[in-house]
């Protein structure tokens, strides 16, 4: 579905532009990196930041001892990546491709959207989009948990990163 942009023109007219985006893409690809990472846990348990979990990674309305199915996790990740989906367009609007949107879900999947929002990567984004090695460098500030540095939070990071620099 085409997503609307409004942008000014030099004469101070706005002017709508339609930048069509690959959905289903985005969903692909941010949900492959999202899935490899957090593994898939029928149970709710605590991760290394200590948030209670479930699925693949859901964390709101998670209790203790919940039980799902795999169904439901699917379920559970397509819901929360309306809302990750959804934040992160309204970031970077039509500066990104579906790649580095992809990419920027998984992100703020892992660390919540004000993460996102709040980040020097995020800076770094609408600065300049193609700026391959300043972007890199701001997605491996991101690989902390609980104070301690975690090398899956490394490989992720590292994927996060290559997926953005991804054209085709």
């Amino acid at each position: 579905m085409p997503q609307n942009i409004a942008v000014q023109s030099e004469a101070s007219q706005p002017i709508t532009q339609v930048k069509e985006l690959n959905h289903n893409l985005i969903f692909q690809e941010a949900s492959n990196i999202i899935k490899q990472f957090e593994g898939l846990k029928l149970e709710s348990y605590l991760c290394p930041a200590k948030v209670l979990t479930i699925g693949y990674g859901t964390t709101k309305g998670v209790t203790p001892g919940m039980k799902i199915t795999q169904e439901q996790a699917e379920e559970m990740l397509k819901s929360d990546m309306q809302v990750f989906t959804s934040a992160v367009l309204g970031m970077v609007g039509n500066i990104c491709n579906e790649y580095q949107i992809a990419s920027l879900i998984s992100f703020s999947y892992n660390l919540g959207i004000n993460a996102l929002q709040k980040s020097t990567l995020l800076k770094a984004v609408k600065q300049n989009p193609q700026n391959f090695k300043a972007i890199e460098k701001e997605f491996m500030k991101w690989v902390n948990a609980g104070g301690k540095k975690l090398e899956g939070l490394v490989k992720r990071r590292n994927n996060e990163y290559q997926l953005y620099a991804r054209t085709k």
